[in-house]
């Protein structure tokens, strides 16, 4: 066909754009080479679009300045969320198709839904080439030519640098002459786009480093599907495509083996193995268009001797060894995303609601062997995913390792890949095996070593020593790396969840209640000391340690070990939970430390008083008095009858319930409790003790809220001179009743009393607790609140931003204290603008 001629008066455009995903790319370039072979002018992502550009504005823009849109449909078309837009263009301008601006052109064998089945489409399935070409463009309208950069000759594969034969693009239905993929591609291939291109764009770079590209990752992260993807994308650019299964230097020799007889090389009747597997090596190293795939690998040395030196054609390595070196540019393979995980489901299950979903895939922790190890079980078993997932938490090993997946796409099952990867590490570190066995009751990721190594002396003896051996942890990283049973980064060890299921189920019934056992005491004796409502540096240990105890937690409860510890962590966590503002899991935790004390410990012990005083301060503050007062009511006596009423637990239960009154306003019964608490403190402790400053803070409290100012002055001064005294003038709790005693004279109307109060308030919490502190966000706020009071917004503006961005940093938007500032803020802004 010779060039098409352009209708005079019509404005230039180019005749076709083609719409096609970035799986179908080979099929969309052979497309594009023939139309413009025969005359037509073509705009084609992989030839048009330069690096840098904006992606979503370059095909808008390139499908309105096109006559016509290509789709090339295949089931990767209709999975993806961006060609809709591109073909949508021409749907738009001739709906009825009358004018045949849109032209689909079927590739693979696909299922056409909603309005495609009304179009009609160039079918190239199942077609040789020259019938291909022949269909295409005998079905193809006359269109126009636009000049533009393309080559003058059929253009190379990108990369193959000094090869001085040049090759059009192969039909994409034609495998290479030299092909031994043991895989099918799969046609359920899920994301990894973005791996994909990488991986491409490495492989066709000029340096000699990019010959080689290392896929590395977990057994079952999809490693090896990634490959095959890639081969069966782009084989039409290779003459050889040859996959090598480099588990061993057996395998490996019979792969090149194989290929020197295929190739009919005159080595191939040599009797010695050693001869075919050189000739074919050389024949690589002296021919291009080839790609060679080494699968499992696990050391460099296992493949030296294989892999082809000279810069001919390219070579995959996938490997579960994430330390490997030395042989290529590697990319790090990751679990799927969620919508990636949710896509695939969707694309194998029929009419699957989003719940099931969401839950399968985060069951499974979108690991792709077993999402697709479970998919396949569903679908051939005809369950639901519910009863799927049933199943499984019944019993988990008896389905991690049941598949319906056919041996020739994989030979091992989730469990198999990590219970033989265990055993090597077993063998050769005891004390590793200890450590997996301890983190298989943890949360998966970020466990923190660096905690259990101080607490190693608790620990086994092999823990111990490999836990204060940097030689043997280094050792171990690498091992772990190795087998990818986990990854160890900045002190914190990381593994998936489905390893960890199968360490347990390989757990006897001793070692799990070892294992728990050392969890939960290692937790226990990090959080010893520590308290979180006075020590900001002590949040560090609670925040790495809180899914580790909600985890660890949830399996103590199922074999029933050490529940009492597990109570005591709950309560602490829950302090910690409570001042971040967490309130639906302090809630939780509070109710399941009080379910665990009575059931283990009785509800006359102090251990049960506590969580239910815990639990009635969060009611407290979250204003549920009604929810608050009896478990008040109830601890306070529960601590009478265990300790009596002059002990210093009883004393903080009145003051406690006193609070609560003060809050609902019922002053009359908060007064003689107040009182009674203070004077419990005095006979204890005597009148110079911060705990009775601190009682006589809360009567003053009592009498700010009524309005009887000087009795609360008076009170306030003589606690605050109390901890000058005792604590110093540089201590938080000297800040603080220096911040209620500016409270009360700014009630007053004394701001020139308050104002340096709470400066010097603020000045001792900056310098004591530091910058960052959400109590340093609260004297910014006070100060704030007295320069507003006073109409100096431009001094009040600044302390409300500062505390404000403190309190987001600390705690997050959503936290009442950050909500309450905002809300100030927000109250000056509008009465400046209404002043206005």
């Amino acid at each position: 066909m010779g060039e098409v001629e352009k209708p005079e008066g019509k404005p230039t455009m180019n005749d076709f754009f083609v719409s096609y995903t970035i799986a179908d790319e080979s099929a969309a370039e052979w497309v594009a080479y023939e139309l413009e072979d025969a005359g037509y002018s073509v705009t084609i992502m992989k030839w048009d679009f330069s690096a840098g550009s904006n992606f979503v504005i370059d095909v808008q823009k390139s499908a309105e300045a096109c006559e016509r849109i290509l789709p090339i449909l295949s089931p990767n078309y209709f999975q993806s969320a961006f060609t809709q837009p591109e073909w949508a263009v021409a749907f738009g301008k001739d709906p009825t198709g009358e004018q045949g601006l849109l032209i689909p052109v079927r590739v693979k064998q696909c299922d056409l839904k909603g309005l495609w089945p009304q179009i009609v489409y160039i079918d190239l399935v199942n077609k040789n080439e020259d019938a291909a070409r022949k269909t295409l463009l005998a079905k193809i309208e006359q269109a126009v030519k636009k000049t533009r950069l393309k080559p003058k000759t059929k253009p190379e594969f990108a990369g193959f640098a000094g090869d001085a034969h040049a090759r059009e693009p192969r039909y994409p239905g034609t495998l290479p002459p030299y092909w031994n993929m043991p895989i099918q591609q799969n046609e359920y291939f899920t994301g990894r786009e973005e791996i994909l291109a990488q991986l491409h764009e490495s492989l066709q770079a000029e340096q000699d480093a990019a010959l080689t590209q290392v896929i590395k990752g977990l057994g079952g992260i999809g490693k090896t599907q990634i490959a095959v993807e890639y081969a069966y994308r782009h084989h039409t650019k290779y003459d050889i495509v040859w996959w090598v299964n480099a588990e061993t230097e057996v395998t490996i020799q019979a792969a090149f083996v194989l290929l020197t007889e295929k190739l009919g090389l005159p080595e191939k009747n040599a009797q010695e193995q050693q001869v075919k597997v050189d000739a074919a090596r050389d024949y690589l190293n002296q021919n291009p268009h080839w790609l060679l795939v080494f699968d499992n690998v696990e050391s460099r040395d296992t493949i030296y001797a294989y892999r082809p030196q000279h810069r001919q054609g390219h070579v995959i390595i996938t490997t579960r060894n994430q330390s490997l070196q030395g042989v290529g540019k590697s990319i790090a393979i990751d679990t799927w995303t969620d919508a990636e995980a949710r896509q695939f489901v969707k694309t194998r299950i029929e009419n699957a609601n989003e719940p099931d979903i969401s839950a399968l895939c985060d069951l499974l922790g979108n690991l792709p062997l077993a999402m697709e190890q479970a998919v396949a079980y569903i679908v051939a078993s005809g369950l639901t995913i519910s009863d799927y997932i049933e199943l499984f938490n019944n019993n988990q090993q008896k389905y991690l390792s049941k598949s319906s997946i056919p041996k020739e796409e994989y030979n091992e099952t989730v469990a198999t890949t990590w219970a033989l990867a265990i055993q090597k590490i077993q063998a050769s570190m005891p004390g590793a095996i200890a450590l997996l066995n301890m983190c298989a009751f943890m949360a998966p990721d970020d466990i923190p070593l660096h905690l259990m190594a101080k607490q190693a002396d608790a620990l086994p003896e092999s823990m111990q020593e490999l836990l204060g051996n940097k030689g043997e942890m280094a050792e171990m990283r690498v091992l772990f790396q190795r087998y990818s049973i986990a990854n160890i980064e900045n002190e914190t060890l990381s593994m998936h969840r489905l390893v960890q299921a199968v360490i347990r189920y390989e757990l006897a019934d001793m070692q799990v209640m070892l294992s728990l056992e050392f969890v939960l005491g290692v937790m226990a004796r990090s959080f010893h000391g520590l308290n979180p409502q006075i020590d900001v540096n002590a949040w560090p240990t609670f925040k790495a340690l809180h899914p580790h105890i909600l985890t660890c937690g949830k399996y103590a409860q199922e074999h029933e070990v050490n529940l009492a510890s597990v109570g005591t962590l709950y309560n602490d966590l829950g302090l910690y939970l409570d001042i971040i503002g967490f309130y639906e899991q302090v809630e939780w935790l509070y109710l399941a430390a009080i379910d665990i004390y009575a059931k283990v410990l009785g509800k006359e012990h102090h251990s049960y008083a506590i969580s239910l005083n815990n639990l009635a301060e969060l009611y407290r503050a979250q204003g549920l008095h009604d929810k608050a007062e009896p478990l008040y009511v109830e601890s306070r006596d529960i601590i009478a009858n265990v300790f009596g009423k002059e002990h210093p637990y009883y004393a903080t239960s009145l003051n406690n319930l006193a609070e609560l009154y003060r809050a609902q306003g019922q002053y009359g019964k908060a007064e003689p409790l107040c009182i009674e608490s203070r004077d419990i403190i005095a006979n204890v402790f005597g009148k110079e003790h911060p705990d009775y400053a601190q009682s006589l803070n809360n009567l003053a409290n009592l009498y700010y809220a009524q309005g009887q100012y000087d009795k609360a002055e008076a009170i306030h001064i003589e606690s605050r001179d109390i901890k000058a005294k005792v604590l110093g003038k540089e201590h938080p709790d000297y800040a603080n009743s220096l911040n209620n005693l500016a409270a009360l004279y700014r009630a007053q109307g004394q701001y020139g009393k308050a104002e340096p109060l709470y400066v010097e308030s603020r000045d001792i919490t900056a310098k004591v607790l530091g910058k960052e502190h959400p109590d340093y966000a609260t004297s910014l706020n006070n100060l704030a609140g007295l320069y507003y009071a006073q109409g100096q917004h431009d001094k009040a503006e600044p302390l409300y931003l500062e505390a404000i961005k403190i309190l987001e940093t600390v705690f997050g938007p959503e936290h009442p204290d950050a909500i309450t500032c905002r809300k100030n803020y927000q109250h000056m802004l509008d009465e400046m603008s209404q002043k206005k």
